[in-house]
């Protein structure tokens, strides 16, 4: 596995949870997942009534065993703490986030100088292109949803940089084994889901855009030809489909 592809992971993650309200109680599975983590970050349980945008970030980690790299916690604060203490931080207001990156928002951010106060909101980079960004936040208007912003906005804290690297690294032969594209379903324009924003995240990742929608796990022609694209650049035989030998590519196998 490489560096990408643990980014791609860590996006496809958070993308699962996208249209999850509150109203419906379906956030109450991420809460869950919080409380799952062990040992619990700072033996503090999250409760229904507590925001939870730190808490969904830190669920996706758990679920994608990231917690390493992504120091898990249900507050903004500590979390940003974490990120610092691990090296894996920045505020430069000139930086240009990578998908998986971590952004924190701080409202009372005045648009004048640098950014120095608490954070009070954080989400996960889906993708960046140009000066625009994408963002996929917990508790964004009591949902998982997606924010678009740009870079250096008013607002933005600042950056924790999971070390993808490492845990690619780390993780090298042992997160999926050999054969795990036969076991993906096989995907063609028409299918729909989880598996194809997978599949799109990490063709995104290697240069072959799916459309100005990005990875929104609809298999068009958009991405039929991001797929195209990416077989010729690999040598695969050119079908459009992505099979088995597709999937072994593009997880690294």
């Amino acid at each position: 596995m490489t560096a990408a592809q643990a980014r791609a992971r860590f996006v496809a993650q958070a993308q699962q949870y996208i249209g999850i309200r509150e109203s419906s109680g379906a956030h109450k599975e991420i809460i869950r997942i919080y409380n799952s983590i062990r040992p619990l970050p700072r033996g503090f349980p999250m409760n229904t009534s507590l925001p939870w945008c730190a808490a969904f970030v830190s669920a996706v980690a758990q679920q994608c065993g990231m917690t390493d790299i992504v120091p898990p916690e249900c507050s903004c604060w500590y979390m940003m703490s974490g990120f610092q203490r691990l090296g894996e931080w920045t505020e430069r207001d000139d930086y240009v986030p990578s998908a998986g990156d971590v952004v924190f928002y701080d409202w009372q951010d005045s648009g004048a100088g640098d950014s120095l106060g608490a954070p009070d909101h954080v989400g996960i980079v889906e993708q960046c292109y140009g000066s625009r960004i994408v963002v996929i936040e917990g508790n964004y208007g009591d949902s998982v949803a997606r924010r678009y912003l740009t870079v250096g906005a008013r607002y933005i804290r600042g950056y924790g940089l999971p070390n993808f690297a490492r845990w690619a690294k780390e993780h090298s032969g042992t997160s999926k084994p050999t054969g795990e594209g036969d076991r993906m379903t096989m995907l063609s324009k028409g299918s729909r889901g989880y598996q194809v924003k997978v599949a799109q995240s990490l063709l995104i990742l290697n240069g072959c855009s799916c459309g100005r929608y990005g990875a929104d796990g609809v298999f068009g022609s958009a991405t039929l030809s991001a797929v195209k694209k990416y077989q010729r650049a690999k040598g695969l035989a050119v079908d459009g489909i992505v099979g088995p030998n597709t999937w072994n590519a593009l997880l690294g196998l």
